[in-house]
């Protein structure tokens, strides 16, 4: 997959303003409306913040007025920044260290809160017990499946070993929709999980711990929806010309575009046999050209 960043800083040009409808066309694009916060969520269990989000509530506000107790019409502009860096970057276990590193890198400034990074992180966990629960039900079950070979679950999640011929074990995860991630050469040393990963090329050993594996499963979780509501699609003969990791883009003939931007938020909106719960919801638009 190619990202197409929005904006190259060095020019006056967008790459996004590259791609544009033919004549008598237009793009309809489907934006997923949080995948991977409601696909974690749901992973964890955690059906009042899926309920709050099928209501239509900013989930960044509802978490900055639960760390900072006081009540959702009191949360400031800056306090809903404070809650969604908080969000973005601590739902996959990020520490003190790395909220601080996000939040210099997104320029967010959490003197309003009257509180320290790691106090946000560790108000955060507290405040998603049933997240938190499943980060450690993640790890324990990898532990378990390579150290005994016994299969374990995670939630909706499933692992199991497979040996290999020269000794190593694989962790197989099997996910909701019935594929499987595969782990390699997965070993437990003092208490901590590694694998053999690839990174620039090169054969390393990485390690593995709740959270990591929690993201895993929600990328993987979120990307099985996707391709599964684009053969949906495709079914139906939408052409589908480009997607992202969270929207689908189609081109059609501007006469037909407002009939195919229902048709395709309607199937986005659809959650598979094996996701059900899960209360989806897409931004839809009709573009001259892909923003």
């Amino acid at each position: 997959a190619y990202e197409i960043p929005k904006r190259d800083w060095s020019s006056d040009v967008c790459s996004s303003d590259l791609i544009a409808a033919d004549k008598d066309h237009r793009l309809v694009a489907g934006d997923y409306s949080q995948l991977e916060l409601r696909v974690l969520a749901w992973l964890a269990g955690e059906t009042d913040l899926l309920e709050s989000l099928h209501a239509g509530e900013c989930v960044y506000t509802r978490t900055a007025a639960q760390l900072l107790r006081i009540d959702p019409k009191a949360v400031t502009k800056e306090l809903r920044q404070i809650g969604k860096t908080v969000v973005l970057a601590c739902q996959f276990g990020s520490g003190g260290g790395r909220f601080k590193e996000s939040c210099r890198i997104f320029g967010v400034d959490i003197s309003p809160s009257g509180m320290t990074h790691d106090g946000l992180v560790a108000k955060f966990r507290a405040a998603r017990p049933l997240l938190t629960r499943f980060w450690s039900a993640c790890e324990k079950a990898m532990k378990q499946v390579i150290t005994t070979g016994t299969a374990c679950g995670a939630g909706p999640v499933w692992m199991s070993a497979r040996w290999q011929s020269g000794g190593s074990t694989d962790v197989h995860m099997r996910l909701p929709s019935g594929r499987s991630m595969v782990f390699q050469d997965c070993r437990v040393t003092d208490g901590e999980i590694t694998y053999a990963a690839t990174k620039n090329r090169k054969r390393v050993r990485d390690k593995l711990y709740g959270a990591k594996i929690a993201q895993n499963a929600t990328s993987a979780v979120a990307r099985d929806i996707h391709a599964w509501h684009m053969l949906q699609m495709w079914q139906g003969a939408v052409p589908i010309v480009m997607h992202t990791h969270d929207d689908i883009v189609a081109h059609v003939l501007e006469i037909h575009a407002a009939e195919t931007s229902e048709y395709m938020a309607a199937i986005m909106r659809r959650e598979p046999d094996w996701a059900q719960g899960l209360k989806l919801d897409v931004k839809m638009q009709v573009l001259r050209r892909y923003e």
